[in-house]
């Protein structure tokens, strides 16, 4: 069954879902497995080599980083921007742009507000504390909230890079002769 048939064609339709649902089946399976690499990958950090944890940490709070180190901060949120872009650029749509970058940083963010157990324990908690207090519901409102700042980052650098990218890919589009000499762009 062909969903690209089924679904509207219309201007938003297309700017939405972009070539279609068929295309966007890889973009939702990369993103489940970006979100478990960087979950794992940061757990991994954690155990192995836990000086590193803070700045791999600040990867995935890039506009808090602009506040602390500007040039890493920019670079980070570049960073961002051009993964969600290069998604945009291939004409896979903004939910795509906005998929993409949701699932690294919902996996980093997860990891890192169940690690310090955000929403429950506070900030100025021991480490003792930390352990004594998990429970499952610490871990259901650590991993809503984890989703809330994922998709609210998500929303900025998917929306920033699909923009970026549909702008690079009209400036760089070929433009062509017609019969009268008149130059004339592709139509998208």
């Amino acid at each position: 069954m062909n969903h690209d048939s089924e679904m509207p064609s219309t201007f938003f339709t297309s700017i939405l879902f972009g070539r279609g649902w068929n295309s966007l089946k890889w973009v939702f399976l990369a993103t489940i497995g970006l979100s478990l690499v960087s979950f794992v990958g940061v757990s991994f950090v954690r155990r192995l080599a836990p000086e590193l944890t803070p700045r791999l940490i600040e990867v995935f709070y890039p506009l808090f980083l602009l506040n602390s180190r500007p040039v890493a901060g920019v670079g980070v949120v570049i960073g961002w921007v051009i993964l969600s872009g290069a998604i945009g650029y291939r004409q896979e749509g903004l939910l795509a742009s906005w998929t993409i970058s949701f699932g690294p940083l919902f996996g980093g963010l997860t990891n890192s507000f169940v690690a310090r157990n955000l929403c429950c324990a506070g900030a100025t908690t021991s480490p003792t504390t930390l352990t004594t207090t998990y429970s499952l519901y610490s871990y259901g409102m650590n991993t809503l909230l984890a989703v809330i700042a994922a998709l609210s980052f998500a929303l900025v650098f998917g929306t920033a890079g699909y923009l970026f990218a549909i702008g690079t890919k009209l400036l760089l589009r070929p433009v062509r002769s017609n019969e009268e000499g008149d130059t004339e762009s592709d139509d998208y």
